[in-house]
């Protein structure tokens, strides 16, 4: 596993989750707040895709009205994935805002507030696992890897 390493070095927790993800980030942050330890970065992980971001390879379109689409550049397009890493501070005045049906994921109830997001390049094996036979590829990519 790629984070066992970082694991063994640094504490770490775990707390159940909320019916949205911006609600089980907040249960997430009530709790890191009642351990009141001295925190300067939180991780933010949906378990479903280990690593960070990568560029889009595909052709990407934008739905405009009246049932037209636009291409985008797709070299100003970027996958999002996770962890997604955010100062404490930011984190915590980013999350009393009210949950909005937009926010998708942490970038995009932090970035409400004015802050810029920055971005990193991750892996294309970071496949999102959602599906039986997303795991099966994910499995396949471990034993080619070791």
């Amino acid at each position: 596993m790629i984070y066992e390493e970082f694991l063994d070095l640094r504490p770490h927790h775990i707390c159940l989750g909320g019916e949205s993800r911006f609600q089980s980030v907040e249960n997430g942050l009530r709790y890191l707040k009642a351990l009141n330890l001295p925190i300067d970065y939180i991780a933010v992980h949906d378990a479903a895709r280990p690593l960070v971001a990568t560029p889009s390879t595909n052709s990407v379109r934008q739905v405009v009205p009246e049932k037209a689409s636009k291409a985008l550049n797709r070299n100003e397009i970027w996958l999002v994935q996770t962890p997604q890493v955010f100062a404490t501070n930011v984190l915590y005045e980013a999350y009393q805002q009210r949950e909005e049906r937009y926010f998708t994921d942490d970038a995009s109830v932090v970035e409400q507030l004015g802050y810029s997001i920055h971005i990193l390049e991750g892996d294309y094996k970071n496949i999102k696992i959602t599906f039986p036979e997303d795991l099966a590829i994910a499995q396949l990519y471990q034993a080619r890897d070791n």
